[in-house]
C-alpha cells in the first residue's frame, strides 16, 4: 500500500483550498512550482479577481496572465509572511515549507545554474 493509501478520507476533502494563502491582505493558492524571472526564483500561484497588469507590481510580486489562468511569482520574503486560510490537516503549512526552502537554496549565491 502506497503512502497516500494510509491516510484518512479527511485529508483529502480539501483538494480545491490546499495552498490558499494570505500574502500582505492579497489571496493566492500556491502551487508546487517554482519560476525564475530575472535570475531570482518565485513561488507560483494563482489568483482571483481583477486582472492585474502583466509586469512586476510595486510589491515585488510578478503578475502574468497565461491562457485562462491569471498567476502571480511571489518574492522569498514575502513567502515568509503568508498565512495559511483554511484548516487543511496542515498541507498548507507542508507546501510553504517546501517551497521556501526551494526558493531559498535555489537563490543562494553557492547554486547558480542556468537551463538552456
Amino acid at each position: 500500500m502506497g503512502p497516500y493509501e494510509k491516510k484518512p478520507a479527511k485529508f483529502y476533502e480539501f483538494s480545491s483550498k490546499v495552498g490558499c494563502v494570505d500574502v500582505a491582505g492579497l489571496a493566492f493558492q500556491l502551487c508546487d512550482h517554482v519560476q525564475k524571472i530575472d535570475g531570482k526564483y518565485f513561488a507560483t500561484a494563482f489568483y482571483e479577481g481583477e486582472p492585474k497588469q502583466d509586469g512586476k507590481a510595486e510589491s515585488g510580486i510578478y503578475y502574468k496572465k497565461i491562457s485562462s489562468a491569471d498567476l502571480a511569482f511571489i518574492p522569498a520574503d514575502m513567502l515568509k509572511t503568508a498565512q495559511v486560510q483554511y484548516d487543511d490537516m496542515g498541507q498548507t503549512a507542508d507546501m510553504l515549507e517546501r517551497l521556501s526552502k526551494t526558493i531559498a537554496d535555489l537563490n543562494s549565491p553557492e547554486y547558480s545554474r542556468d537551463v538552456a
